[in-house]
């Protein structure tokens, strides 16, 4: 999901990486942005699922504000500013490593 029109994230992305997507939100299939949910909701809706069937990894004030009123669990990355821009994210981790650890030693919820 980018606030980027279309054409122009297809420009900026290499063509193997967008192509290891099979949904995409861009700025302009939405009327309203982040921190508006409307680029969230829209996302859900293409994958069929509910917000309680996603997480969010966001690295931004906006985009953790737009999850959160999506209904969405958000995690933060402070890969451009640092956590107490961040406080409003369900978990916030200082690098990509750091939530690959948390992840890997959090077992999978299973219930049925």
């Amino acid at each position: 999901m980018t606030g980027t029109a279309r054409h122009e994230a297809k420009k900026i992305m290499p063509v193997s990486l967008w192509r290891s997507f099979h949904v995409t939100v861009t700025g302009d299939e939405v009327r309203h942005g982040k921190p508006h949910p409307e680029p969230y909701l829209l996302a859900l809706k293409k994958l069929g699922v509910r917000p309680a069937e996603a997480v969010v990894l966001e690295n931004a004030p906006f985009g953790i504000h737009a999850a959160k009123k999506a209904g969405l669990t958000c995690i933060a990355l402070e890969t451009s500013l640092p956590k107490a821009y961040l406080r409003d994210a369900d978990m916030v981790f200082s690098t990509y490593r750091q939530l690959e650890r948390k992840v890997a030693l959090t077992p999978p919820d299973i219930s049925l």
